[in-house]
């Protein structure tokens, strides 16, 4: 094949516009340069990693003090077995690990606000959408890889210390996995709303304030039994979460189904607000 030839199969001609590459894969190339470029500016955020221990710790942490306390109570308390949830005991210390893991969202963003090097980075990629996009691609790859660890650390811990009344659970059980699915899926659905709340507010405090009052405390604050009460806090992340790290769900609870997408809804048009919002204003 001539080099005209090759010319022609690797772009296709746009009226008005010039052709654009396509088998040369310079688009995926200049994609990928990006997402590189965002997920190396995270790993040099010194307080990523701190963050992301402190994340583990807790996740863990608490997991294991449950778990030790409902093995504890199984032997003293025969009568409280049936009211016993195994499976949210494990995963009890997400509740706090959320906010650790929303704030590498927020981190990703605001650290280059704070510096002063988003103006850097816009000058140099122009397209603050696609820019915005990239970094949303190189933390959900981070808080995949963390999240992943994390759930596993938090879940054989817990499951080593319910073993010792024999009480232990099986990741093949549907609901355990998909409690455990569920853990790294939100972890990585929080850093994008912290993500996407940073590119909205610029301000760290004001988005981990933010993220606390609608991840923590409005759940705390919404349990009733109104209908309108109710239908609040099914609609919030928190519980979202707790119906699906929960084998025994409450009265009132979402579904399952609405529980997913809760959870993908809120990273989705916090994530859209930001791209509307960072086209529109100078950096």
């Amino acid at each position: 094949m001539s080099n005209q030839q090759r010319s022609r199969a690797g772009t296709r001609a746009v009226p008005g516009r010039e052709a654009i590459p396509l088998g040369d894969g310079t688009v995926l190339a200049r994609a990928a340069d990006r997402i590189l470029a965002e997920w190396i500016k995270i790993g040099s955020v010194r307080a990523t990693y701190g963050v992301t221990l402190v994340g583990l710790v807790t996740s863990a942490g608490f997991g294991a003090w449950s778990c030790a306390s409902l093995a504890s109570d199984w032997g003293r308390y025969p009568a409280a077995r049936a009211h016993a949830d195994r499976l949210s005991s494990v995963f009890d210390g997400l509740v706090l690990a959320q906010l650790v893991f929303a704030s590498i969202g927020v981190l990703a963003i605001t650290s280059e606000y704070s510096s002063g090097l988003i103006r850097t980075t816009f000058t140099a990629s122009p397209g603050r959408r696609v820019t915005l996009l990239a970094k949303a691609a190189a933390l959900t790859t981070f808080t995949l890889l963390a999240g992943a660890v994390t759930t596993a650390v938090t879940y054989v811990l817990g499951q080593l210390l319910l073993a010792h009344q024999h009480i232990q659970l099986s990741v093949t059980d549907p609901t355990t996995a998909r409690a455990v699915f569920a853990s790294v899926v939100y972890l990585i659905a929080v850093a994008t709303l912290g993500l996407g709340l940073g590119a909205v507010l610029r301000h760290a405090a004001a988005a981990v304030s933010t993220l606390f009052a609608v991840l923590f405390l409005l759940p705390q604050l919404l349990r009733g039994t109104s209908g309108l009460l109710l239908a609040i806090d099914n609609a919030l992340p928190g519980t979202a979460l707790r119906r699906l790290m929960s084998d025994r769900p409450w009265a009132g609870a979402p579904s399952t189904r609405e529980a997913w997408l809760v959870i993908v809804a809120f990273p989705l048009v916090s994530l859209v607000a930001a791209m509307v919002v960072i086209g529109r204003r100078d950096a």
